[in-house]
């Protein structure tokens, strides 16, 4: 079957003295792409093309599907959250994709209330995902939120729990809301277009929401607002800002019909959250502290000048989350690409880490609603232990297993390593790389040459040490699962992100070429063998390094990715463009544009041979359009010198993060496994 092949429709503009021509603009419709006749052909074509080279590869789907799926609990219930004298969970039975949500009372846990059955709501929708939120104070109504495109869009619905009915007060594009009263709520909601959140609003039950009062506006376009209660409950934080500023305002819950207070005013590149305990509120701010510092204030006078620093600033240590108790103030921080939890006492103010075995893992702070105990709950996690549990006493230092919320599916009679390289970037820097492999593809490694190197690289998001079914999978197919931890990410701290943006985002592309040179130097693949993976901005990075050093490459893999930079910088209309100038720049800037255009991966679109390309894309998707990776197939089948394959999957009715229900992202990871597994198969040699 011969690929599909785009239509040209030249498209023009002028920008900074330069005619700027686009051949598939006519690919983004973001008005109803499902109604446009021509889009949606092609679309299908492509769809089509893709079905037809997967036809040979069902089988081995089902296979790695079925294997994928053994650490899933079946019939699994979560951890109890109390809140207001309830203990509320979830539980999944047998094979269901959704799970059922629960309450039961902690004084009589015999008799347990359904509060909502997503099965039966998710019965004959394509797309469908909800879950429940906060509940009122009287314990009678409950909020649900619900979504049926796919898209960053819910819509907040009010359940009476006494009546077992949903009650007229539907609000959709909600993002956050919190409980004033036992008839009344504060809430966010999202522009339809922008989906950028800009106004708080109150409604009380049974009135029309067109009615509702605005309490708070944002008139920064760049500026995005939340809403959450204190861990107290005694405040109601109202968090305003951008990915490099931030404005925090506070609001006793006892006067719900006040008015927010600032707590420091916004001021250009300063970022910070706020935490009550008793009368002081606890900051954690980037103030002159590059990898934050957290201080603590007055409550009635919290603004900067009170500051006095609990926890100082530290070179080279980022402080990621804190949590406060009585006795304890609880800091989740990352050295050298690795995340900790310590824990300070406040009275004696001496400090210990938690011991724990692995040498790399994950670590977060978990679910703890009490100041009055000397318990912690976090969460752990590595490549050979899956997600679990557990609770901490933070003065004896013992730790008890809570949950382990999946079966692990490394093979008993494998041993594996896992181990850290440091890698020299083009300009001198070092990179961590981390490599996961089984003891004896560790020790054979050039064997087979089997690598799969992935990274990110953006928002100074940082990379996890991977576990999971799939990277499991690869592992015990005897790939290197290598983790480049390039700037762009946190990962050396928030001067390694800023190093990695802007003017430096080039450097995040550099760095991932450097990981990949190094694992060709060092025996661990052959040039031209690697398999690269990467999703939304990091599938910007896979775009840039696969048009600048194609021939590293055997198998790339782009998912939801932002590869159209220029055009979707240029568009104010879309979600998230204003909001992300400070992150990528504004191509309205003559100089910003041209950096921009010298690395956007469709607008370097050369006529060279490129590996196997495959682009995996959400119709729904609000985050990075489906145009964006349809326009950059359609540009690389018209280029392109090879005959490597290239596929785009579009699904139809999910957006960024894929579709509904808990198998769907297993059956999505045995479907890119197959192809993975076909495409690098070793060629056979004619005798």
């Amino acid at each position: 079957m011969p690929a599909p092949i785009a239509k040209i429709v030249p498209s023009s503009f002028k920008i900074h003295g330069e005619n700027y021509t686009d051949n598939y603009a006519w690919l983004k419709d973001t008005q109803a792409p499902s109604n446009n006749t021509a889009v949606m052909e092609y679309l299908r074509q492509e769809n089509k093309y893709t079905a037809n080279y997967n036809i040979p590869l069902k089988r081995a789907q089902r296979t790695i599907y079925k294997e994928l799926i053994k650490g899933v609990e079946e019939n699994s219930t979560s951890l109890q959250i109390r809140e207001n004298g309830y203990l509320y969970y979830s539980a999944f039975t047998e094979e269901d994709e959704h799970p059922i949500y629960y309450r039961k009372a902690v004084e009589n846990d015999t008799v347990v209330e359904k509060l909502l059955d997503v099965t039966i709501e998710a019965k004959d929708k394509a797309y469908y995902n909800a879950g429940i939120g906060a509940v009122s104070p009287n314990n009678q109504f409950i909020s649900i939120y619900e979504n049926t495109t796919g898209k960053d869009a819910y819509v907040l619905k009010i359940k009476d729990l006494k009546t077992q009915t949903y009650l007229a007060d539907s609000i959709a594009q909600i993002r956050s809301m919190v409980w004033l009263d036992n008839a009344s709520f504060l809430y966010v909601n999202r522009d339809e277009k922008t989906l950028n959140s800009s106004k708080v609003l109150r409604h009380v039950l049974g009135t029309a929401p067109e009615n509702d009062v605005i309490v708070y506006q944002e008139e920064d376009p760049s500026f995005s607002v939340s809403i959450q209660k204190s861990k107290s409950k005694e405040y109601i934080f109202l968090n305003t800002g951008s990915s490099t500023t931030s404005e925090n305002w506070y609001l006793e819950t006892k006067e719900p019909m006040g008015a927010f207070k600032v707590i420091q005013p916004r001021e250009k590149n300063h970022i910070y959250g706020t935490a009550q305990h008793k009368e002081l509120f606890y900051i954690i701010t980037n103030k002159e502290a590059l990898n934050y510092k957290v201080v603590a204030a007055p409550i009635h006078s919290p603004s900067a000048e009170n500051w006095v620093d609990i926890i100082p600033h530290q070179t080279g240590v980022l402080i990621q989350d804190f949590q406060l108790f009585d006795d304890y103030l609880v800091i989740n921080e990352k050295e050298k690409a690795q995340g900790r939890i310590k824990v300070l006492d406040l009275a004696t103010k001496n400090s210990h880490f938690l011991k724990l075995d692995e040498e790399f893992y994950n670590v977060t702070l978990g679910y703890n609603p009490d100041f009055k105990t000397d318990s912690l709950q976090f969460n752990y996690s590595s490549f050979e232990t899956p997600l679990t549990t557990f609770n901490y006493h933070m003065k004896t230092k013992e730790k008890r297993m809570v949950k382990q919320h999946s079966k692990p599916i490394t093979l008993p009679y494998f041993k594996y390593v896992v181990e850290r390289k440091w890698v020299t970037a083009k300009d001198g820097k070092q990179i961590p790389l981390t490599l996961i492999s089984s003891k004896w593809r560790a020790k054979r490694k050039g064997d087979n040459y089997k690598v799969y190197l992935s990274s990110y690289g953006a928002y100074g998001a940082g990379q996890d040490i991977a576990s999971g079914p799939k990277v499991h999978h690869l592992v015990n197919a005897g790939f290197v699962y290598a983790i480049a931890h390039v700037r762009g990410g946190n990962d050396l701290g928030n001067e390694w992100y800023e190093d990695g943006k802007l003017f430096h985002k080039k450097n995040t592309f550099s760095d991932f070429i450097a990981c990949a040179e190094y694992l060709i130097e060092n025996n661990y693949a052959k040039e031209g063998s690697i398999v690269a993976e990467g999703a939304s901005a990091g599938g910007l990075l896979m775009g840039a390094v696969v048009n600048e050093r194609p021939e590293l490459f055997k198998t790339v893999l782009l998912d939801v990715p932002f590869v159209d930079v220029v055009n979707t910088m240029l568009d104010e209309t879309l979600p998230l463009t204003i909001g992300e100038y400070d992150e990528w720049g504004n191509p309205q800037n003559k100089k910003q544009y041209g950096y921009i255009k010298s690395y956007s991966p469709y607008d370097n679109v050369k006529a060279q041979a490129y590996p196997n390309l495959l682009f995996f894309t959400g119709l729904n998707d609000t985050r990075v359009g489906y145009w964006e990776p349809a326009k950059m197939v359609a540009k690389l089948r018209a280029t392109k010198t090879d005959e490597n394959i290239i596929l785009l999957k579009t699904d139809f009715s999910s957006g960024h993060s894929g579709g509904s229900g808990r198998f769907s992202g297993y059956r999505d990871s045995a479907y890119k496994l197959a192809l993975i597994y076909d495409l690098n198969k070793p060629k056979e040699v004619d005798k």
